[in-house]
This record gives C-alpha cells, structure tokens and sequence, in this order.
C-alpha cells in the first residue's frame, strides 16, 4: 500500500500472513515482535509491486505435550 508509511505497509503484510495463525512444529504465532532489516524494494515487470527481503522475529504459543494450562473465560458468543 502506497499511501502507508513503508514499514507500517510491511507490518501488516507479515502480521496478515503469519499472525492468528498455527505453523507446523512452531505453534501459534500470536504476535510480530520486531522487524530486523529491511532490503531492496525492487520492482519486477512481470509483477509490478515493490519485493522486500524482511527478516523480522515473531513470538509463537506452543505448549508442551500434556501441559496443564490454567485460565478463565472472559466472554462468548454463538460465532
């Protein structure tokens, strides 16, 4: 998104594809802790968006086999 300040665009994009979701053998990715390094902003003819190398750190939720978690129901509803 062009009108978004670069690294707010890149944010979201990763918090969109990793965030709220489970990976295989790491768990659930709950939250995008810190961009790294941001390189390039290339642009391909055959694409037409800006192509970054991002390294960036997120924190996953996986608790051990047979872990007790303890806690309590805030709220519900029928979705």
């Amino acid at each position: 998104n062009l009108a978004k300040p670069r690294i707010e665009a890149i944010s979201d994009a990763i918090e969109a594809i990793y965030v709220d979701k489970v990976m295989p053998d790491l768990g659930l990715c709950i939250t995008l802790f810190e961009i790294l390094t941001i390189e390039g902003g290339t642009i391909y003819p055959t694409d037409g968006a800006a192509t970054f190398s991002v390294k960036f750190s997120v924190i996953f939720f996986r608790p051990f086999a047979g872990e007790i978690l303890v806690g309590k129901l805030v709220g519900s509803d029928q979705s």
